[in-house]
């Protein structure tokens, strides 16, 4: 079971919060591609579906699509904003990978259905590829396969763990969270698929990341410290964030430790 709360905006320019859904009926927010709408999960039980809403917070939430036997949360976009890829929550503990169309009647359809868990997918921003977190082996590695006929091919991109991945704005690395800090990895695809050597991009344990369009900023959630209070048990359920954390001039870092050809 996901419990939904609620969802808010934050102003930049302004600082100021807006709030987009009310009495507990929203999570995990995704932007449309064209910065217009968000989309986010809603209801639950067999009311579970995902919705979206007008970014301003005019009109009523829209329904998108549901299953009966998930719940499908919205995880990545298109870059055309024809198609929307779910991560879908089974049984209540298993997760899958699959698909929502935009045009017509919102067909959602399977693309990564397994015995063991794949979450966090995410289109590369030509929508050739898809990068995706699994279970497969004895810890989460990230993945990459081609989109959407993801039974083409298959390449590990990450090494000794990872999950979490985000594309650069050109396509031509990915980002992931390690046991140790977050990664870089350089991607090329034309010919065949050819993956650099991941390298550090900077250490600490962050829940949610995301890339700022410009690629110059990243966004990321860091758990709180424990306390003296807390045993190693608390610090290690406490998934509750108590602050955003913004990294800046994080790209200067990483051409230093990624030099460009």
């Amino acid at each position: 079971m996901v419990k939904c709360t609620d969802i808010w905006i934050w102003n930049v320019v302004r600082e100021n919060m807006t709030r987009l859904t009310f009495n507990e009926s929203g999570a995990f927010p995704l932007w449309s591609p064209d910065g217009q709408r968000i989309a986010f999960l809603s209801g639950s039980g067999d009311k579970a579906g995902v919705y979206w809403k007008a970014a301003d917070g005019t009109g009523k939430d829209e329904l998108l699509g549901s299953e009966p036997d998930r719940t499908i949360l919205p995880f990545s976009w298109s870059s055309d904003g024809n198609t929307l890829v779910t991560s879908d929550l089974v049984g209540g503990s298993n997760f899958d990978i699959g698909s929502l169309s935009m045009e017509g009647d919102h067909e959602w359809k399977p693309l990564l259905q397994e015995e063991y868990i794949e979450s966090d997918p995410q289109i590369s921003p030509d929508g050739c590829w898809i990068a995706y977190t699994s279970s497969e082996s004895e810890e989460p590695e990230v993945y990459l396969r081609p989109f959407p006929d993801v039974d083409r091919g298959r390449n590990q991109v990450s090494i000794d763990g990872g999950n979490s991945p985000q594309w650069s704005p050109d396509g031509r690395e990915l980002y992931y969270a390690s046991p140790d800090g977050w990664m870089v990895v350089a991607v090329e695809t034309d010919p065949v698929v050819k993956l650099g050597r991941p390298k550090s991009l900077f250490s600490g344990l962050y829940y949610v990341s995301d890339l700022n369009p410009d690629g110059k900023r990243f966004l990321a959630i860091k758990p709180p410290q424990p306390t003296d209070e807390q045993s190693s048990d608390e610090e290690s359920t406490s998934l509750t964030p108590r602050k955003i954390n913004i990294v800046v001039n994080w790209f200067e870092e990483l051409k230093e430790r990624v030099p460009v050809d």
